[in-house]
């Protein structure tokens, strides 16, 4: 390809999987979406086009294919040029993602701290020092990503509670928020240190609003930070991928249905809002007994809702909202 067409021909690059391999290959068969996950890389000099692709099957699930299970077609809508096919075996460079060096990252993790994280689990160990060795795993595997991941980890509670000394019944702000530092800082881990010291006393949990302000803060398109400019006779900047990771024991904290159900709403219309918001991966972790265990335990007629919350003692200390979690939150989002 001549370097003086590169421009114009990368806006018609259409990559696709090669489907006649589709039945003897278990993992192409799974398929479900295949994307450029950012603009095109252009060299004049060497009339080379870099591409960042991602393969995605079921749940949004990431799915590992060899560079044989892809070919790159450029759009034959054009007059001025012919159709073109580029075979796998015309790759200049194909790097699997453990090869590939990774795009900036930049991750907010939000730790529940009210008070039922204080309960244990089936292990004997309260809710909240599990989450925080479990989060100390996750900063050493992030670790191994390289030197361009970012985290920042927030532990949050509610709105402000009247009269209460907890410093998390207050909403988590933008500053709290924005407190990045490299994967491989000795602060996370001074950090996870501190909070394992301190116990879980917040009296509500606001998940629809903690997670709105995570995702406004890494949503504002003017942040070149997160989304940073593309300059004029430049190649473009790779796109930081932009993560947030929700963990928590229970159930957004609201005075009535109607109230949670209005708050939730709000949440979701946030995440349908723009282009960038739509860039934000989003993972959330219940941790709790199951529904369909809490109907046993509880003797009731049916697994167990927000609305058994109220009625029964103790069940706001064991219950999850899968209702709420278990869909995620937009279609960039996972639960575990």
């Amino acid at each position: 390809m001549e370097s003086t067409k590169i421009t114009s021909v990368i806006r018609r690059i259409i990559l696709s999987l090669l489907l006649v391999n589709a039945l003897s290959s278990p993992a192409q068969a799974l398929v479900e979406k295949v994307e450029i996950t950012q603009k095109p890389v252009v060299d004049r000099n060497s009339s080379t086009v870099t591409l960042r692709v991602k393969v995605t099957g079921k749940n949004n699930k990431p799915v590992p294919l060899e560079e044989q299970d892809f070919s790159l077609k450029i759009n034959c809508n054009s007059r001025r040029y012919n159709c073109q096919e580029i075979g796998s075996k015309e790759w200049k460079d194909w790097k699997n993602p453990k090869e590939a060096k990774p795009p900036p990252a930049f991750i907010i993790v939000l730790l529940d701290f009210s008070g039922s994280m204080k309960g244990t689990d089936s292990g004997g160990r309260t809710k909240y020092a599990a989450a925080i060795q479990a989060i100390r795993g996750f900063v050493d595997a992030l670790s191994d990503r390289g030197p361009d991941t970012e985290l920042a980890i927030v532990p949050f509670g509610g709105d402000e509670y009247s009269g209460s000394s907890c410093p998390y019944d207050k909403l988590i702000s933008s500053a709290q928020l924005n407190r990045f530092f490299y994967v491989t800082d000795e602060k996370h881990s001074i950090h996870l240190d501190n909070l394992e010291d301190r116990k879980p006393c917040a009296q509500t949990t606001n998940l629809y609003g903690s997670l709105s302000k995570a995702v406004r803060l890494l949503g504002n398109s003017d942040n070149s930070r997160f989304h940073p400019e593309e300059e004029e006779n430049e190649p473009p900047k790779p796109q930081p991928k932009l993560s947030i990771i929700m963990l928590s024991d229970g159930y957004h904290t609201a005075d009535s249905e109607a109230q949670e159900e209005e708050e939730f709403q709000d949440l979701m219309r946030l995440l349908e809002r723009d282009e960038e918001i739509g860039k934000i991966t989003i993972h959330t972790l219940g941790y709790g007994r199951k529904p369909e265990y809490l109907q046993r335990e509880y003797g009731l007629s049916r697994p167990a809702t927000r609305q058994d919350v109220r009625k029964h003692a103790g069940l706001e200390n064991e219950f999850v909202d899968r209702e709420r979690l278990q869909p995620c939150y937009g279609e960039n989002c996972y639960w575990h």
